[in-house]
């Protein structure tokens, strides 16, 4: 088979699986090694064209290219991903820039975070590896947990890691921040994703509740007995839930802010603890 030939082999996956321009960039670069702008006839082999038609396969069953691989790509880390824990999101690197911006960056490593409901591991390994946090990081799912230990390891971060429902097991603890980018997607709204959302990512990180605000409202509550007076806690959150997770953060913080995300959605919500409970 010539190069043209290759070439034209390709096209040919492609049309017939209506996989999106975006996808079919990504895994064609995957599977070959080079760059969209290095790819060229001559890089095209007939086994990285079976490869291509495997994964192709795959896709059309809905399962998330993150998944295909094992891995996604989190503010410049390649992060291990599989079926247990949900793929990070780009906004959510919006919401590491937030922390960055609003406190310091601390190469001592004295300013201790905590990431609840941290999933693979995203946010806690990008605030202790690019910023110089030190952090602590929980979630219910023992499966997650191991996936971001092992992330963790790959990156050589030295990052707490509990098992724990929210905050119940973190005791005795006094933190500068607590993160979160917990469940949102109402219970009723969850038939209505994506296959490949609904389909493949653990409901168990999906889930928000009847109102999507369940976790919310617990983590605020909890985290006035963990934070230091002054304590930034900072959140992700569902489209159209700024203002309501402004009003549940009333009582116990202040100086509350909405940011939006590059889409121009009100994404994050941040406030600063009034007074530590004991």
């Amino acid at each position: 088979m010539n190069a043209r030939k290759k070439v034209e082999e390709i096209e040919k996956i492609f049309q017939r699986s209506n996989v999106e321009i975006a996808d079919a960039e990504w895994i064609v670069c995957e599977i070959t090694g080079y760059s969209k702008m290095c790819l060229s006839e001559r890089q095209l082999t007939e086994a990285q064209i079976k490869k291509i038609d495997k994964v192709v396969k795959k896709r059309l069953k809905h399962i998330p290219i993150a998944q295909i691989f094992k891995k996604r790509n989190f503010y410049g880390l390649d992060l291990y991903i599989n079926k247990n824990v949900l793929i990070p999101r780009f906004e959510t690197e919006g919401l590491c820039e937030l922390i960055a911006k609003e406190l310091p960056a601390d190469i001592l490593g004295q300013l201790h975070g905590l990431d609840v409901g941290c999933g693979s591991g995203a946010i806690c390994i990008v605030l202790s590896k690019l910023f110089g946090y030190k952090m602590t990081a929980v979630d219910i799912s023992n499966k997650a947990l191991k996936v971001a230990k092992k992330n963790a390891k790959k990156y050589n971060v030295d990052i707490n890691y509990l098992r724990s429902n929210m905050l119940s097991e973190v005791k005795n603890y006094e933190f500068d921040f607590v993160v979160s980018n917990p469940p949102y997607i109402l219970s009723s709204e969850l038939k209505n994703l994506d296959k490949e959302v609904v389909g493949f990512e653990p409901k168990l990180a999906l889930d928000g509740g009847g109102d999507g605000l369940q976790f919310y409202r617990k983590i605020i509550e909890d985290a006035p007995y963990v934070l230091k007076n002054d304590g930034y806690l900072f959140f992700e959150v569902g489209k159209g839930m700024a203002n309501e997770v402004v009003r549940l953060m009333r009582k116990d913080f202040y100086a509350i802010k909405i940011n939006k995300d590059l889409q121009g959605v009100d994404r994050y919500v941040f406030g600063k603890l009034k007074e530590r409970k004991i």
